[in-house]
């Protein structure tokens, strides 16, 4: 939850998202005029200036933001969806994810107590490429790249990428159901 000119409402946290995204059904914004892309296409967006925007103990005043219909997530989710916080919002951060207690923490990078008090299981370098973090890994001895998109709802690779692979080591879903920014 999160609140935009003084509306309080859900966001959709997205790592893939290069700034704030605002559903333009819900505000009084510029209307889409422009085109982005995402992993199934192009959809129409536009930009703004939020007046106000507040999460997570941050304040914002005069924020640029991106606008687009996010109306086929709301029917999806059943919930009023606001917007989309993305890399912008998050960029000076540390995001601590907890899936088991439903909750996102944010740390200013220079003071998360669990450097001091736990041990990481695991600790891996990512890049940036441009807004979005990727890591990287291997697969039966090849090298991948992924990206790490908080507001993606299934992992996806590349139909070429995954053709390189032992066939025993892949189990593909026969078809899954997921929905992008371009409604398709």
């Amino acid at each position: 939850k999160a609140t935009i000119n003084h509306q309080n409402g859900y966001f959709i946290l997205d790592t893939g998202a290069p700034m704030l995204v605002v559903n333009e059904s819900r505000f009084r914004v510029a209307k889409s005029s422009s085109t982005a892309a995402g992993c199934s296409g192009v959809f129409q967006i536009g930009e703004s200036t939020i007046r106000q925007f507040s999460w997570a103990g941050m304040e914002q005043y005069e924020l640029k933001a991106l606008t687009t219909d996010l109306s086929h997530l709301e029917m999806a989710t059943g919930r009023k969806i606001l917007g989309l916080i993305g890399f912008n919002l998050l960029r000076n951060q540390e995001l601590f994810i907890d899936y088991e207690q439903q909750r996102i923490i944010l740390f200013s990078t220079d003071q998360n107590p669990l450097h001091r008090i736990l041990t990481p299981i695991y600790t891996s370098t990512l890049s940036m490429h441009d807004h979005l973090p990727v890591i990287e890994f291997s697969i039966d001895g090849r090298a991948f790249r992924f990206g790490l998109d908080t507001g993606s709802e299934s992992n996806l690779i590349d139909r070429c990428k995954l053709a390189l692979l032992d066939k025993s080591l892949i189990d593909t879903i026969k078809e899954e159901e997921i929905q992008g920014l371009d409604k398709k």
